[in-house]
């Protein structure tokens, strides 16, 4: 695959930051390979994420944090062209995707489609604990289609739509080691609680039955257990993160 038979005209890619320096330049790269147009709303990198960006050549704007939501709707709107397609800095879109996506802009049957995804955790790839398949909406008309404003799980708000799916999939780099787990679980504990501070009740023991049953359906349920010490792992740190999740939720309550 060539740039010159790969850019278009036609697509627009969206990705936000913070502090992304390990991973972004992988992500820009299968980003650059098809589309003409990259955007990149950073909320305040302290490293060299935002400078990385700028080499590749992507638009970078600044907004102040304030949910997952409002980020990606911020990037939506300054793109330029009607179709978009968004996806995370730990994500990669290889080449079969990228020519995929290509060709189907270029007459498509939907106006919104889902891709599956290919994890990888602790260097390993995740093949069940819920991970697989995992659909997410990510190739879209701008005009016909926005981000929810969720703080923490947002996604597109594709209503009534019907919904294409496209059949190779994108490559996601979760968590390297236990510490970025553990940073994950901490901050998207804390966006949940406040996005449903007035819609759900917090509670201690809420916390323990939710966790507890969140590890035995994804090590024994979802067969967690047959991606060996990455299930165990992946499987310990959602549960500790639906505790979190509640345990949260009941101090802001409180307060």
């Amino acid at each position: 695959m060539n740039n010159e038979e790969t850019i278009q005209p036609t697509i627009s890619g969206i990705v936000i930051t913070y502090n992304e320096e390990r991973k972004i330049s992988g992500c820009l790269e299968s980003l650059f390979k098809f589309c003409n147009e990259v955007i990149v709303v950073d909320s305040g990198s302290t490293d060299d994420t935002t400078k990385i960006c700028e080499s590749f050549g992507a638009k970078v704007a600044y907004k102040k944090w304030n949910g997952f939501g409002e980020q990606k709707n911020y990037a939506l709107s300054l793109v330029s062209n009607e179709w978009v397609i968004s996806i995370d800095a730990d994500e990669i879109i290889p080449e079969d995707l990228a020519d995929e996506i290509v060709n189907i802009i270029k007459s498509p049957l939907y106006d919104v489609y889902e891709v599956s995804r290919r994890s990888f955790a602790y260097g390993s790839v995740i093949n069940f604990c819920g991970w697989s398949p995992d659909y997410v909406t990510r190739l879209f008309r701008k005009s016909l289609f926005s981000f929810t404003n969720d703080k923490v799980h947002e996604k597109v708000d594709i209503q009534s739509s019907n919904l294409g799916r496209l059949n190779y999939k994108l490559i996601h780099f979760r968590n390297e080691n236990l510490e970025q787990a553990i940073k994950r679980m901490d901050m998207y504990s804390t966006l949940w609680a406040e996005q449903k501070i007035n819609k759900k009740k917090g509670g201690i023991f809420k916390a323990l039955y939710k966790s507890i049953w969140t590890f035995f359906r994804i090590y024994i349920i979802k067969l967690g257990f047959l991606d060996g010490k990455p299930g165990l792992l992946i499987a310990s740190t959602n549960a500790m993160g639906v505790f979190l999740k509640y345990a949260k939720l009941l101090l802001l309550q409180q307060k």
